[in-house]
């Protein structure tokens, strides 16, 4: 027998639907949360991206239009200028510089360009700084230290760009150039703060503005979701409530007939419970004995009772968990979770059905035979006076053939009755319950002179109707009279004969008790006469 590890809840009825479904929302509003938090972030960097890019084009295009001017300059004073200022042709230079930076304190809240030279092994700085006093120079740095890291590249000849630390120790993004006609080195520079600051403000009012709309979002989600969580949950809850207190056994199946749902009502039935069979064949509750003789395993008994007992309930036989058989009613519906394919089986257990129908089948043979055996003619009739059934003597009284009458209306059976107002007396009887009787029937032209008494009386919510045969009755009634009238007769004639003969004895007697016949006797009896000539006598 197969068997898998068990469930301890049955995955087709979840419990708890409406926490999971909360739950879940509250994941929903979190992913919802993050892929906001991400698209903005990843905007943002875009945005931060191509804006730092452009600002580094631009600074390289300063620092190396600025070196390209003062080599210009350097060379013409080189040429023309070299006895016209007392430091030379660079004092020159150098002078014009100055005095144009005087009038260019930088671009943006940071940016600036610096030139200087190498003395030694230190870096100095030939033009005031913005961040730094007018016309104060910055301190020489030396080339050792971590600071004025553009320079040092400038100063060393090489051209480009570069994150690192001005002469301040401030991270900046910077394009470095050398001079070549003079030996300088120029670096056009910007705060990497200033850089990054607009995209950071952004930033932030980006993810306050999202978290304000996705709380928004997310309040009017659980107002919208909770009133169909709350539904779903009452659902959940009938259909759970249906399936427990259910009082036939519901077992759920998967496609290889695992059991994943096993109700209370099952476990009564079964035997099993619920623990027991879930994740195991149904094949433990199907006892081999079912198996015809055309099905050789469970597999074979499936396929069959698929066919059987989908979408109809048929009779089966089940196994209680102490082995015993027992009759039941089964029905099958498949239905699909998803992609799954599952089996939902209502199982009843009708053994006392069947009990109850042998005995009723029992009680009605009974009955069948003690109506049969009864002389009376008894007819049983629905509330709409169609026959139901009537015994043997009903048949042959009335000629009738149960078989062809059963199901027709008394009218078809009797139509006369309507005239004399039988039908609506029976009508009566079933409305009020009052029974009838009538025993002076006008003989049945077919029946000659057989007389009937009738007794129509209700049974359940129809009617029912007892004839007695009284012929012989009638008959022995009709010679009872005949004798009692010749006994009369006769008493009358023999009662004459006796009495002519008697009276003139008593007169006889008569006169000898009134002395006429003297003193015969001293002693003398007294006789009497009484009724049906008996004598009695008494001493005087």
């Amino acid at each position: 027998m197969r068997k898998v590890s068990l469930r301890k809840t049955p995955p087709v009825i979840k419990r708890g639907v409406g926490k999971i479904y909360h739950k879940k929302s509250l994941y929903l509003i979190l992913v919802m949360v993050i892929i906001t938090m991400a698209v903005t972030g990843i905007t943002i960097y875009l945005l931060y991206t191509t804006a730092f890019k452009r600002e580094r084009t631009r600074l390289v295009e300063i620092a190396q239009s600025q070196a390209r001017v003062i080599e210009a300059v350097a060379r013409f004073d080189t040429m023309h200028s070299h006895e016209d200022h007392l430091e030379g042709s660079f004092g020159a230079t150098l002078s014009q510089i100055r005095d144009a930076h005087k009038n260019y304190r930088g671009f943006g809240k940071t940016g600036e360009f610096t030139l200087a030279r190498l003395e030694g092994d230190n870096i100095v700085f030939l033009l005031s700084h913005r961040h730094n006093e007018p016309e104060e120079m910055a301190e020489a740095i030396p080339l050792s230290s971590e600071l004025a890291e553009p320079m040092k590249r400038a100063l060393k000849g090489r051209s480009g760009t570069v994150i690192g630390l001005d002469y301040r120790g401030a991270v900046v993004l910077a394009a470095h150039e050398p001079v070549a006609e003079i030996n300088l080195g120029i670096v056009a520079k910007i705060d990497l703060a200033e850089i990054r600051s607009p995209f950071i403000r952004a930033g932030m009012i980006a993810t306050g503005s999202a978290v304000l709309l996705i709380i928004f979002g997310a309040a009017l989600f659980l107002r919208i979701t909770n009133p169909l969580i709350r539904r779903l949950e009452e659902s959940e809850a009938e259909t759970r409530a249906i399936v427990e207190t259910a009082v036939s056994g519901i077992i759920v199946v998967d496609n290889r007939y695992l059991i994943e749902l096993f109700n209370p009502a099952a476990e009564r039935i079964f035997g099993y419970s619920n623990a027991e069979v879930m994740g195991r064949s149904i094949e433990m509750l199907i006892p081999e004995s079912s198996y015809s003789s055309s099905e050789k395993d469970f597999d074979d008994y499936l396929s069959a009772a698929k066919g059987k007992f989908i979408g109809a309930g048929r009779e089966a036989e089940g196994r209680r968990k102490d082995g015993t058989t027992f009759p039941m009613e089964m029905a099958i519906s498949e239905m699909y979770l998803g992609k799954r394919q599952m089996y939902v089986g209502m199982v009843t257990d009708i053994t006392d059905r069947k009990e109850a129908g042998e005995r009723i089948r029992n009680g009605e043979e009974r009955l069948s035979k003690f109506m049969d055996s009864d002389p009376d003619a008894f007819f049983l009739f629905d509330p709409e006076l169609d026959l139901v059934d009537l015994n043997k003597a009903a048949s042959r009284l009335f000629g009738m053939n149960k078989e062809e009458v059963v199901g027709k209306n008394i009218l078809e059976l009797s139509p006369g009755i309507k005239k004399t107002g039988r039908y609506d007396k029976y009508l009566e009887v079933i409305k009020t319950g009052k029974p009838f009787s009538a025993n002076d029937l006008v003989p049945h032209p077919k029946f000659g002179n057989t007389h009937l008494v009738l007794k129509a009386f209700k049974v359940g919510e129809g009617l029912g109707y007892i004839v007695t045969d009284i012929t012989e009755i009638k008959k022995a009634e009709e010679e009872l009279r005949e004798a009692l009238s010749i006994k009369s007769a006769f008493t009358s004639t023999v009662s004459h004969e006796l009495r002519t003969p008697l009276a003139a004895i008593k007169e006889g007697i008569g006169i000898v008790l009134d002395g006429s016949a003297g003193g015969l006797m001293k002693t003398r009896k007294i006789f009497s006469i009484r009724p049906r000539g008996m004598w009695t006598d008494c001493t005087a």
